[in-house]
């Protein structure tokens, strides 16, 4: 027999080396095609993103520029600075920059807090109080941080009321505040502020909402009664919670699903596991009949049950819903994530209790070798990310000397956008042309020389 080939017998046809040898060719071609196809949506996609990250620069060059050319026509304490500077310090916030969002939110406030269309009690004024609160919150300057939260919750709550969607905002931001400081105090703080929103709901007049805010709030205040140690309080309020939305929502709304699993967990971390079990086990339930048997989410879910059945002793019913976890996510991002290495390490505790040891170290093996899989896609995704950047800051480079090779070409009156400059490099240009601007426009003037 010639090396390398089978002496098996093809069931199918008498002729089983050709057969073979075509079966292999369109695998093979057909593998290279999906090569092709994943290597092109690849392509599209950082395309895509290219481009996106292209307009979102280009948005923000037209910002900063707008904000700078207010600054050099009207100054620093001018209407038109205050809107350009707010606009620019969303755009901040929103892409993650407070350490620039800061300066630019705090000279929004001074000109808001003196200006005669504005004021400290405008609403304009409330809201940039609130967003500075944020960014110094953002940027651990927690101190600094709350009297500005608790003045826009102040004022939210004057100009909209006690039961109003902007208040709420604002007296989530002061709750999520004082949480952070950490302390006593201010947690029973944040107690207080949840206990009196709740019971400004219950007051409020009838509407279509009523209920659902009331539901809302004693989540809030449960999760704060937890923090505080009033378990029994927290749990009373989150079972009147669930009460509340199966009636107005339905027993299986998506409503009732999330305060459900917001109650199992609670319960989880007071090791309340047998109280635990069951609420997971609805939860699992509710999970599979909303988004399906397959969802990731229902693989999480499993995963935690498995875990409060490891507890309870449960190996039997913990092993059946880890195994149906794991297939799960094995059909995930092409079983390379960190869920599934997660997922294998709660299958590797589940044999150990079991008394099987091989499997056991089989998972955690292929646990790791999971993690090492997902590490080398990040870095390759970071530079992926990188040469994007760097692509886009040299076409918009590009575009910025094409801009000034327009304006040194172009007929009078007919210049292209001037390129985007810094306050320095635009106090120096307008500099330079008023220097050369009167000589060329106006008569000499012998009169007025100085006599020799």
């Amino acid at each position: 027999m010639a090396p390398g080939i089978s002496s098996g017998f093809d069931p199918l046809a008498g002729n089983g080396g050709k057969n073979t040898a075509k079966s292999s060719k369109k695998a093979a071609k057909a593998e290279k095609a999906k090569n092709a196809n994943a290597s092109a949506a690849a392509l599209d996609g950082r395309k895509e993103m290219l481009g996106a990250m292209m307009d979102a620069n280009q948005q923000e060059m037209i910002v900063r520029r707008d904000y700078q050319q207010a600054m050099l026509q009207h100054g620093n304490d001018h209407i038109e600075t205050f809107r350009k500077g707010t606009k620019l310090a969303d755009l901040c916030y929103h892409t993650g920059r407070f350490q620039e969002a800061e300066p630019l939110l705090r000279q929004s406030l001074a000109i808001a807090e003196v200006h005669e269309e504005l004021g400290p009690d405008h609403i304009e004024t409330a809201k940039i109080v609130n967003n500075l609160g944020n960014v110094l919150r953002k940027l651990g300057k927690t101190e600094e941080a709350r009297p500005l939260l608790e003045r826009a919750l102040k004022q939210t709550t004057e100009i909209f009321g006690r039961v109003h969607q902007h208040t709420d905002i604002a007296r989530a931001n002061l709750v999520e505040l004082l949480d952070e400081l950490g302390h006593a105090v201010a947690k029973v703080g944040a107690l207080n502020i949840l206990q009196k929103s709740l019971e400004d709901d219950e007051a409020a007049e009838e509407g279509p909402t009523k209920q659902a805010r009331i539901a809302a709030s004693l989540r809030g205040l449960a999760d704060m009664q937890a923090k505080t140690g009033q378990h029994d309080a927290a749990e009373k309020s989150l079972l009147r919670a669930i009460a509340i939305l199966e009636e107005v929502a339905g027993p299986n709304s998506s409503a009732v699903g999330g305060t459900v699993g917001f109650y199992a967990n609670m319960l989880r971390t007071q090791e309340k596991y047998a109280l635990a079990e069951p609420q997971y086990e609805r939860l699992l339930k509710m999970t599979k009949a909303a988004i399906g048997p397959s969802h990731p989410q229902v693989a999480i879910t499993g995963k935690a049950l498995a875990q409060i059945r490891l507890k309870l002793g449960k190996k039997e019913a913990a092993s059946e819903v880890a195994q149906e976890a794991e297939a799960i996510l094995r059909n995930v991002a092409g079983g390379v994530s960190i869920p599934l290495a997660d997922m294998l390490g709660v299958s590797a505790t589940v044999h150990e209790a079991m008394g099987e040891g091989e499997k056991a170290a089989a998972a955690k093996k292929e646990a790791e070798e999971v993690r090492a899989k997902v590490a080398a896609q990040v870095e390759g995704a970071d530079a992926s990310m990188k040469a994007a950047q760097d692509k886009v800051k040299a076409v918009m480079m590009a575009r910025q000397q094409q801009q000034a090779r327009d304006n040194n070409n172009a007929p009078p009156g007919m210049e292209a956008p001037a390129p985007l400059l810094n306050p320095t490099q635009e106090r120096l240009r307008k500099k330079l042309e008023a220097k050369q601007s009167p000589a060329e426009s106006k008569p000499a003037d012998d009169s007025a020389a100085p006599q020799q």
